[in-house]
């Protein structure tokens, strides 16, 4: 298997992936994202020990048990794009050998549990309600951006929004891009980006759920 070029997977001088900071051996498979850096310690409040602490720009990771399980709980940020990042050096962590800078044979399947804020339509849920959502749909149009995003996504739900919103324009879903007229568009939104880690992760879940020198992080506790 080929290796992946410095400038597909940027490892720090410490070992580290680019963004995160994060060790591989740092990272437990079950996984906690949060998007304020603020939220990661009042979760790892809850453990009863930490393993490791770890700090680079909006991203605050900590790794720690509760309970007997070992479980790593990372911030993202605001919007899909932090989360694109995150989910991709994730799966570099879990999925990549940072030595030969290939894929590991076995893939290694990580548990995601997004915890967050919601807005709401239904007027019998009140404010502070605890929701634990079964699926969802992005409408931020980022999957269209990874080759084969349909393999992962429940296409007859999206389809059955689509219909009952009534939606009109182009949504950022496969069926708004497939409505649109230049083919070439939907071609470069399907399948253009070839890094496949958001894939990996998401494959794993099942339907239901610039080239530059490492910044140092600013924390690290061991």
């Amino acid at each position: 298997m080929n290796a992946i070029p410095s400038s597909e997977l940027i490892i720090n001088p410490d070992g580290s992936i680019f963004h995160l900071h994060v060790l591989p051996e740092q990272l437990a498979d079950k996984v906690i994202l949060v998007g304020d850096p603020g939220r990661v310690d009042l979760v790892a409040s809850h453990f009863s020990e930490r393993e490791c602490t770890v700090e680079s720009r909006e991203f605050r990771t900590v790794t720690g048990t509760y309970k007997g399980k070992r479980i790593t709980v990372v911030s993202t940020g605001i919007g899909c794009d932090n989360i694109d990042i995150v989910m991709n050096e994730l799966d570099a962590l879990a999925n990549i050998d940072f030595d030969t800078r290939t894929v590991r044979p076995t893939l290694r399947q990580l548990e995601l549990v997004r915890i967050g804020t919601c807005g709401g339509l239904q007027p019998d849920t009140p404010v502070g309600t605890w929701v634990a959502s079964v699926k969802s749909i992005g409408f931020d149009g980022l999957l269209n951006f990874y080759g084969g995003r349909d393999a992962v996504c429940d296409l007859p739900f999206e389809q059955a929004f689509v219909q009952h919103m009534q939606w009109s324009g182009h949504a950022p879903l496969r069926g708004g891009c497939r409505r649109r007229t230049h083919s070439t568009h939907c071609r470069h939104r399907h399948g253009a980006r070839r890094n496949g880690g958001l894939r990996r992760l998401l494959r794993s879940a099942g339907p239901t759920v610039a080239s530059a020198p490492g910044r140092p992080a600013r924390q690290r506790e061991n």
